[in-house]
């Protein structure tokens, strides 16, 4: 429970910017895993790290967090592997990798298509569409956006439909 309670907490303090209390609380998780030796757990700490990383630009370790936590990856945690693939997609896109971002975007796009999380469908479709244009493909850009925008609408995701209409003005 105490667990669960600190990555909720993680998360507000990514909301609001609380670096230095989101990365205590990281690090509390990291060893709290460790201690238990639960991999579901670690996993969870380490993609939570990853994406840490990424929001303060430190996109090699955040790419190296996130090869980490492939180590514990498996079929029984979809949530997780997505998140982790779109954060490590997106570390590698800041770092000129293009074509390996998208092969992470397409794995957490075929996870999410696999265990039915639609939102997370349309987070890949987004990055995938800022991947293409990077790649200097603006039609599959606009596609990649199209499909996420259709889903987040479909969701009613505010916040999402947001993201795809905002990137889909970039493309255009």
């Amino acid at each position: 429970t105490r667990f669960n309670l600190v990555i909720e907490r993680v998360e507000m303090y990514e909301r609001m910017g609380k670096r230095d209390l989101q990365f205590n609380d990281l690090q509390s998780l990291e060893q709290w895993a460790e201690q238990l030796k639960d991999q579901t757990r670690l996993a969870n700490a380490l993609t939570l790290r990853t994406r840490y990383h990424h929001t303060i630009g430190e996109y090699l370790t955040a790419i190296n967090y996130a090869r980490d936590t492939e180590k514990y990856l498996d079929n029984t945690m979809p949530e997780i592997n997505i998140k982790t693939r779109i954060a490590y997609s997106s570390a590698l896109l800041r770092v000129g990798m293009a074509d390996e971002s998208m092969e992470q975007a397409k794995m957490g796009l075929d996870i999410a298509v696999q265990s039915g999380r639609r939102a997370d469908e349309a987070r890949a479709f987004t990055v995938m569409g800022l991947i293409a244009l990077e790649q200097k493909d603006p039609s599959l850009a606009h596609q990649y956006l199209e499909e996420s925008l259709r889903i987040a609408r479909e969701l009613k995701e505010r916040r999402l439909e947001s993201y795809a209409l905002n990137n889909l003005a970039v493309s255009v």
